[in-house]
């Protein structure tokens, strides 16, 4: 038994030795399972025994026939590059030594387990994946074909008609990430700048990425999901309502492309939709809530007022309560313009602020004298009565 790393600890030879009572064949599932989560154990006491080498090993259990097995071993790669701690240069560096085995799962799995936990995994790692791709020019092309190839691998799952309802939706987690980092960061995108690797940080002309390419194909994956928002079941619709909270607020420039489809989905009659009536509700009230948090974020953008109309298509009016302070006046104003159309006395004064600028002595004495009575009319005799004794004092 080698030791393939360059400093001496007996727990890597320990390490060592459990993997290989886990490749063992002939031993029993049970007894493999057990060797592995000792493994996991010793890996979470002493994190550095974890480097490239051993990786490679571990995931090349994927291509065990027991599902047990398979299973277990892609439940550790989320463990070893998202919860353990290890480096962010060693998590890079470790790519290219996982990245085929998962793609073998999500090419030629059969199981649907296996596979949905193969895709979640490839989304909390595709960041890491473009930016080990685009640091390192020279020697990262075969980590982007391997990516690549689960790319067009999961958007065939995106695709099908077939696909197991479970594997869609985690298809749409993994491309929602994969339109985030393949597009461009704008100056009100919400995470940190060195927690937001994405487009922007790439080289012009990279040698591996097309950058134009890869911005087309994320708007293409945005507008993809928009529309499986026409024929999906409940579940799906949902699920991609909910990835869309985490890239609207990282990539606003895709903001009105949702508003504009949610709006557009609740013109379609019900009866194309093959959704029940509960279920349709349920839906809108996912949009509704989506797209009140982003009416709290971009408070202050040109667009909000696109926003807060596509939330009162979907019945926000009926909870004022929910809308921040500075849209509640802008509601009352719409239900007071609402009931005067039906010939309903008006229950909220309209309070509008006029930009325009202009001379009264262009207009004739009379129409401006009849203007002000008009203005004087509309004031309540109590705050008359208030402003006249006010002026007594004071003079």
């Amino acid at each position: 038994m080698n030791n393939p790393y360059g400093f001496e600890d007996k727990r890597v030879y320990v390490c060592l030795d459990l993997l290989d009572q886990a490749t063992d064949r002939q031993k029993e599932v049970q007894l493999r399972l057990d060797a592995l989560n000792s493994l996991k154990q010793l890996v979470g006491e002493q994190v550095n025994i974890l480097q490239p080498d051993l990786l490679y090993r571990i995931s090349g259990l994927l291509r065990d026939s027991v599902n047990e097995i398979k299973e277990w071993i892609v439940e550790f790669m989320e463990f070893a590059f998202m919860k353990i701690g290890l480096s962010r240069t060693l998590r890079k560096d470790s790519l290219d030594k996982v990245l085929p085995s998962i793609g073998y799962i999500i090419n030629y799995e059969s199981s649907p387990a296996i596979i949905k936990k193969a895709i979640l995994w490839n989304s909390s790692v595709y960041p890491l994946i473009f930016e080990r791709v685009a640091e390192n020019t020279l020697d990262s092309a075969s980590l982007w074909k391997s990516s690549s190839s689960i790319k067009s691998q999961v958007m065939k799952y995106f695709d099908s008609e077939n696909t197991n309802q479970g594997i869609r939706i985690c298809a749409v987690k993994y491309f929602a990430t994969v339109a985030k980092v393949q597009s461009r960061r704008m100056p009100d995108s919400l995470p940190r700048l060195d927690e937001d690797f994405s487009l922007s940080n790439c080289q012009p002309l990279h040698p591996v990425l097309d950058l134009q390419y890869l911005e087309k194909e994320s708007i293409s994956i945005v507008n993809g999901m928009m529309m499986m928002m026409r024929t999906e079941s409940n579940s799906v619709i949902t699920a991609i309502i909910n990835a869309f909270g985490p890239l609207l607020r990282a990539r606003p420039q895709y903001v009105l492309t949702f508003v504009n489809n949610v709006v557009s989905w609740t013109k379609i009659p019900e009866k194309n939709l093959s959704l029940s009536e509960f279920q349709i509700k349920s839906v809108k009230r996912s949009m509704k809530v989506q797209l009140m948090a982003l009416l709290r974020i971009h408070e202050n953008s040109p667009f909000v007022m696109e926003i807060f109309n596509a939330v009162i298509v979907l019945g926000g009016k009926n909870d004022p309560s929910k809308f921040p302070r500075q849209f509640r006046r802008n509601l009352q104003q719409r239900e007071a313009m609402d009931e005067n159309g039906r010939g309903v006395a008006q229950r909220f004064p309209i309070q509008q602020q006029s930009n325009i600028s202009f001379d009264p002595s262009q207009f004739a004495l009379p129409f401006v004298v009849e203007v002000i009575c008009l203005v004087l009319k509309t004031i309540p005799q109590e705050r008359l009565n208030q402003t006249k004794k006010e002026y007594t004092v004071k003079a």
